[in-house]
C-alpha cells in the first residue's frame, strides 16, 4: 500500500513538473509571438500574424486576421524572410541559450524587403551589435554580418562616422573571377561608401591640393550638382539657381556650369586642355558658393566634414 502511494507521488510530482514547464514554455512562447506581432503591424503586415501551437511545445503557426491557418505559400517571399529574421531574433533572447554564448552569422536579412521593412531589419540589427559589443547580451558573444547591399551596410553602420571602436572589423571581398576571391581587411575604418559620398571624397581630395590640377574635378561637380539641385531638388536648369548670388557670383557660377559640363560631356580638344591646365580653386570656391547662395550650406559643410574624416582615416 506505501509503495503504492509512494509511486503515485511520484508520479504526481512528475506530472506537475512537467506542467510548471509547460506554463513556462507557453508564456515564453506568447511573450515571443506578442514581440513579433507588435514588429509586424509597426511595419504595416496586417493580413497575417502568428499564434502559439496548442499541441507543439515551442511551436507556432501563421494565421490570417479572420482566424484562419495561412499556408506558407501564399506569403511572398518577402514576407518569410522578414517573419523568419524576426522569430530568429527571439531565439537568440531566448532563455533556453543562457548558458552557450553563440557566434552568429547574419547574411543579407533583407533579400526581396522594401525599403521601410529594411530600416526596421537595420535597427534590430544595431541594436543587436549594440548589445554584443557592450557584453549585454545573455546569449550572443560575436556577430558576423555580410551583404552586397550597400544602402543596408551604411544603415546598419551609421552609428560611427569614421573610424570605429577596436572591437569592430571590416573585411571586403573582392571579386577577381577567373581568379580566386580575396579578403581584404580594413581594420575600424568603414570603406563601404555610397556613390554620393564618394563624389564628395574626390571633392575633398581636390580641395586639399585646391593649386594642383585635377582633371576628373568637373565631371565630379557635375555629378553632385545634377543629383543634389536637379535629382533631389527638381531644378531643371542648373543656371538658373544663381538667384541670390551678386553679379561677379553669378558669372563664376555660369562659368562652372559651362565647364563641369564641358569637362565631363566632351572630348578634350586644345581649349579644354587649357582649362583643365589652370589650378582648381576658383572652381572649387564656385562650388560651395552655389550651396552657400540657395541656403543648402550645411548640406555641404555636412558632407565635406565627413568626407574629410574618411579620408583621414585611410590616410
Amino acid at each position: 500500500m506505501q509503495s503504492s502511494v509512494r509511486r503515485d507521488e511520484e508520479e504526481l510530482t512528475e506530472c506537475s513538473s512537467s506542467l510548471e514547464s509547460r506554463k513556462r514554455s507557453l508564456l515564453s512562447s506568447e511573450a515571443v509571438a506578442a514581440k513579433i506581432n507588435n514588429l509586424l503591424l509597426m511595419c504595416n503586415f496586417h493580413s497575417f500574424k502568428i499564434k502559439v501551437s496548442e499541441t507543439d511545445s515551442g511551436g507556432y503557426f501563421i494565421i490570417r486576421n479572420n482566424g484562419d491557418k495561412a499556408d506558407i505559400e501564399t506569403l511572398s517571399e518577402g514576407e518569410r524572410n522578414f517573419i523568419t529574421f524576426l522569430y530568429f531574433l527571439q531565439i537568440l533572447d531566448d532563455e533556453g541559450t543562457k548558458d552557450t554564448k553563440s557566434f552568429v552569422v547574419i547574411d543579407d536579412p533583407i533579400s526581396s524587403l522594401d525599403s521601410d521593412v529594411m530600416f526596421t531589419v537595420s535597427m534590430l540589427i544595431r541594436d543587436l551589435i549594440e548589445k554584443v559589443y557592450k557584453g549585454t547580451h545573455e546569449n550572443v558573444a560575436q556577430i558576423l554580418i555580410m551583404t552586397h547591399n550597400t544602402r543596408f551596410h551604411n544603415e546598419v553602420c551609421y552609428r560611427y562616422n569614421g573610424r570605429y571602436p577596436q572591437e569592430y572589423h571590416f573585411y571586403r571581398i573582392i571579386k577577381k573571377s577567373p581568379e580566386p576571391n580575396s579578403v581584404e581587411f580594413y581594420g575600424q575604418v568603414n570603406s563601404i561608401r555610397t556613390s554620393y559620398q564618394e563624389l564628395w571624397d574626390q571633392v575633398a581630395i581636390a580641395s586639399r591640393e585646391e593649386f594642383a590640377n585635377h582633371p576628373w574635378l568637373a565631371n565630379t561637380m557635375r555629378r553632385i550638382i545634377e543629383s543634389f539641385f536637379s535629382t533631389l531638388g527638381g531644378e531643371l536648369n542648373l543656371y538658373e539657381i544663381d538667384s541670390n548670388m551678386s553679379y561677379e557670383e553669378k558669372i563664376v557660377h555660369n562659368s562652372l556650369i559651362a565647364w563641369s559640363h564641358s569637362g565631363s560631356h566632351t572630348i578634350m580638344d586644345n581649349d579644354s586642355i587649357n582649362l583643365q591646365s589652370h589650378n582648381n580653386e576658383k572652381w572649387l570656391r564656385a562650388f560651395r558658393i552655389i550651396f552657400e547662395k540657395t541656403g543648402n550650406i550645411s548640406h555641404y559643410e555636412v558632407m565635406m566634414r565627413n568626407a574629410n574624416q574618411f579620408i583621414a582615416n585611410i590616410i
